[in-house]
């Protein structure tokens, strides 16, 4: 692509009230016309600046200023750079979006929300995910066992001790938390009678307490 004739404007507005820290900083390749569309916007939107320009004077208490100019440029993603770091140095406060960044840096940023997403995602979708993971484990099997040898390596100490680890069943049986967990315990007749008279005396002791309350049926 050749380079644009058309400059393009970094801006920045601010609240005249050096007490109060609000700002928004973007591009534009028409200043005037940009700034004119922040102007109508400033009624109908509901965006963050323009609550914060509303709930502290208005129009008149906010000033738009040019903090660089980009005479040329090949591609869109170049000024947008020149804004990020302008973004990243002078940290506005109304500025939701970063441009030029990726998804692995927002995620990196807001680990939280990312983990609620998936969540959600897993939840909603876990036919989806069961595929995507099968499919990730074939096309990755000796890089993921690789790793497993050396997270096994690192953790060795501690992975034993958890396998050891004396834990209870809902039959009674008290076994090392691999034989129950990966072994055949679960699978045995043994098992299988005494989880279910466990669970018909449970069932027992609710039918008779004094509430009257039968949540399994």
């Amino acid at each position: 692509m050749s380079s644009s004739q058309t400059p393009a404007v970094i801006y920045i507005i601010k609240c005249k009230d050096a007490t109060k820290n609000i700002s928004y900083i973007g591009s534009t390749l028409n200043y005037k016309a940009r700034i004119s569309t922040h102007r109508n916007d400033f009624l109908n939107s509901n965006r963050k600046l323009y609550r914060e320009m509303r709930e502290n004077g208005g129009l008149d208490n906010f000033q738009s200023s040019i903090l660089c100019v980009i005479p040329r440029w090949t591609n869109a993603s170049e000024y947008r750079e020149v804004e990020k770091s302008f973004i990243n140095q002078l940290k506005p406060t109304c500025n939701k979006n970063v441009p030029n960044r990726s998804c692995k840096s927002w995620q990196k940023l807001h680990p939280e929300r990312q983990r609620i997403y998936n969540e959600r995602y897993k939840m909603k979708y876990p036919e989806k995910v069961k595929q995507c993971i099968k499919r990730w484990s074939e096309k990755n099997r000796v890089i993921s066992n690789e790793k497993a040898k050396v997270f096994y390596k690192q953790n060795r100490t501690l992975i034993c001790a958890k396998m050891n680890k004396k834990i209870g069943c809902i039959c009674g049986c008290v076994s090392n938390y691999s034989h129950i967990r990966y072994g055949t315990h679960r699978h045995n007749r043994k098992h299988n009678t005494l989880a279910v008279l466990n669970l018909q005396n449970a069932k027992a002791k609710l039918k008779s307490n004094p509430l009257n309350i039968n949540v399994l049926e």
